[in-house]
């Protein structure tokens, strides 16, 4: 888990592109991506009930993100059930603590699934939030052509 800021002051989106690159780069270079890592190891020796019972609590009530996104590669060969080739997989991604928005990205193949998960507390119209995520990511396709 890394926490970066989301350059939205950046008009270009390769400049973006750019500029969230170097901040990972240097995020998963530094303290922050072993600290996670070992707050990571620590839950994964506490009782699954313990667990149960304190994640939801210390979701709701932190204060650092309100958008979390998820990537998980899948396979680069086709699945088959039975014979019949898997075409498309997509990821579901389920709504956590205080977080107003959850993007969830599973690679399958040559593919690429995306979901987004809102508050609708937080997020009225979440069609338009997935609008300006298409808009986006062609901006940012034709940028890097």
């Amino acid at each position: 888990m890394i926490v970066a800021d989301l350059p939205v002051d950046l008009d270009d989106p390769a400049d973006r592109l750019a500029c969230l690159h170097d901040q990972m780069t240097t995020a998963k270079a530094s303290q922050q991506a072993s600290a996670a890592s070992n707050v990571f190891s620590v839950v994964d020796l506490m009782p699954l009930r313990l667990l149960r019972t304190l994640a939801p609590e210390a979701l709701a009530r932190q204060p650092f993100v309100n958008l979390a996104l998820t990537d998980l590669p899948g396979s680069r060969a086709p699945g088959y059930l039975l014979g019949a080739r898997l075409e498309s997989l997509h990821p579901i991604v389920t709504g956590a603590g205080n977080l107003a928005v959850i993007i969830g990205v599973l690679s399958y193949v040559d593919q690429m699934g995306v979901a987004i998960t809102v508050d609708p507390d937080v997020v009225s119209d979440p069609d338009h939030l997935m609008a300006s995520f298409r808009e986006a990511a062609d901006e940012l396709i034709q940028a890097c052509r």
